[in-house]
């Protein structure tokens, strides 16, 4: 079991675990964080990333980190790194703050991207209002529900509801012959549903984590 978290320590949001288990691997979240372009952008007036480079800038200025198998060949075509087949079998992505999806327009269209039925509908909704928001690859979403499992490659994983500060947000149980792995996304037992959250970790509970 080997994981690598190329966002989301020691910093606010941006969270992207890569998760390589039973030969398999996955990607939890996807997202960018609050402080992006912190030091070399801030104070230039009119000066910011040039998103029609794709990922150049992201690279050049270690914005992103350099993952094989995981980016779209568009997303490399301005850049020296070079492209390779999708080597994960899927994104999960908890909730649609941007800081837990909004870098996903970057990952190859050929890798599924799981999210929730009300996570969906929001993005759809965002999708018209603000272009930031959206989830470029919609013809590789799979919706998922809570408490239902889903079969990747060689992991078996269960979404479990949890109470945030947007609607539709999701932990996950991740279960491998390696030992079984829960991600909370973001949740909080302070809210309006405390009982979803509660729900997750009895879950949890059930399925003896190892991490």
């Amino acid at each position: 079991m080997k994981i690598n978290v190329y966002g989301g320590a020691k910093e606010i949001g941006g969270n992207k675990i890569s998760v390589d288990v039973s030969k398999t691997k996955i990607f939890l979240d996807f997202g960018e964080p609050f402080n992006r372009g912190e030091g070399i952008y801030s104070g230039l007036e009119f000066v910011d990333i040039r998103e029609k480079l794709g990922l150049r800038d992201y690279f050049e200025f270690k914005l992103l980190p350099e993952i094989k198998g995981i980016y779209s060949e568009d997303a490399l075509q301005f850049t020296n790194f070079k492209y390779s087949a999708p080597e994960y079998s899927a994104v999960l992505i908890s909730h649609i703050h941007s800081d837990h999806f909004g870098d996903i327009g970057f990952v190859d269209e050929n890798i599924p991207v799981y999210i929730g039925y009300g996570t969906n509908i929001l993005n759809n909704v965002f999708n018209e209002i603000y272009y930031t928001y959206k989830i470029e690859h919609s013809g590789n979403i799979v919706e998922i529900k809570s408490g239902k499992e889903y079969k990747i490659k060689n992991l078996k994983v269960i979404p479990v509801h949890v109470d945030h500060s947007i609607p539709g947000a999701y932990g996950f149980i991740i279960k491998s012959d390696e030992g079984n792995i829960a991600y909370t996304g973001d949740l909080r037992f302070h809210g309006f549903r405390p009982e979803l959250s509660y729900d997750f970790i009895k879950t949890a509970q059930k399925h003896k984590i190892k991490v």
